[in-house]
């Protein structure tokens, strides 16, 4: 009996940051991966990129995908540049 298989690609994320300039409150972000951009069957899968700074509100960020991976970069605005951030 032949047995049909999906071609999963494992989901994986880096992640890179850079200020802007050295005293500028605006950080560059860079988000890249892989991911199934595929279905099981009852549903498509889908990716969603958000980040967050400290404990503050998610927000979501919209990847290029081609094939099974994706990719994203912008800028998160109003950051003290004196500070670290998580």
């Amino acid at each position: 009996m032949p047995i049909d298989l999906v071609p999963y690609i494992k989901l994986t994320c880096r992640a890179s940051a850079a200020r802007v300039d050295a005293t500028s409150g605006a950080v560059k972000l860079s988000i890249s991966g892989s991911y199934y951009n595929g279905s099981f069957g009852a549903a498509d899968n889908e990716l969603t990129l958000r980040y967050r700074v400290g404990d503050g509100v998610w927000t979501s960020v919209t990847p290029m995908i081609s094939d099974n991976a994706y990719t994203a970069e912008f800028t998160v605005m109003g950051l003290t540049y004196n500070q670290s951030y998580v």
